[in-house]
């Protein structure tokens, strides 16, 4: 049995990563790569079967980039960068994400990330 590294991004994704890090403000952290129940919970009674089967969803989403508010201590904002004009987001996890107050970004491009008004939005209420 063996194992080797593996990239954590993509050439564009890292560049991504580089440019959030830099446009963000300091209070502002770029995470990668997080699971979905790390920062959204399901409404539902704990121990329900409806509450087990919205976390069993939610443990099946990652987000690619996360903006996490230090000061708010909340999630602000989830960022994609779309493949070839295709998003990861489902309707329902945009949904999700809406319940949650959680603004979804997605990216066509890296041009992108300087001229979207959501994330400029997301920003300057940071």
């Amino acid at each position: 049995m063996g194992f080797q590294q593996r990239s954590l991004f993509t050439n564009e994704d890292f560049e991504l990563y580089c440019n959030l890090v830099n446009f963000c403000p300091d209070h502002i952290q770029v995470l990668t790569k997080v699971k979905f129940t790390e920062f959204i919970t399901p409404t539902e009674e704990y121990g329900t079967d409806e509450f087990y089967k919205l976390f069993m969803a939610l443990s099946k989403e990652t987000a690619p980039f996360v903006l996490y508010d230090a000061k708010s201590k909340k999630v602000s904002a989830v960022i994609e960068l779309q493949n070839d004009g295709r998003s990861f987001a489902s309707d329902e996890t945009v949904t999700w994400l809406k319940f949650s107050e959680i603004e979804f970004v997605s990216l066509a491009d890296l041009a992108s990330l300087y001229t979207d008004e959501v994330l400029s939005d997301v920003l300057g209420k940071s």
